[in-house]
């Protein structure tokens, strides 16, 4: 039997939230800075909030079902991600683990890469 996890508001704090914790939690506040940046700056060319961009069919599949629970303990990390000066400028609006063929101006950070 599987169990469900229980699926929070669809608010831009917790949106952003997951997608931090599912893409780069064990990552330096860098890195998990680097991909809020290039969410939000995603979001922003979109005119959208987090949460419609990080829905968006096949781009983040584990929005699907909804935001799932994140253990508490993540507040105060994410918190510090929000505080965190951001890394990246606005034009970077791609990551992955892999350098992608498409995009411009690869960076990598910790274990991802983030592109134009």
């Amino acid at each position: 039997m599987l169990l469900s996890l229980p699926v929070y508001s669809q608010s831009d704090y917790t949106c952003g939230r997951y997608a931090v914790w599912k893409e780069a939690r064990g990552e330096s506040l860098r890195v998990r800075r680097a991909v809020l940046d290039t969410i939000q700056n995603r979001a922003r060319k979109a005119n959208k909030g987090l949460c419609s961009v990080l829905r968006k069919p096949h781009q983040y599949p584990y929005f699907k079902y909804g935001v799932k629970r994140v253990d508490r303990s993540w507040d105060k990390e994410y918190n510090a991600v929000l505080a965190a000066k951001p890394v990246l400028s606005e034009d970077y609006i791609y990551f992955n683990t892999l350098r992608s063929p498409w995009g411009t101006g690869h960076r990598k950070l910790g274990n991802l890469w983030f592109a134009k």
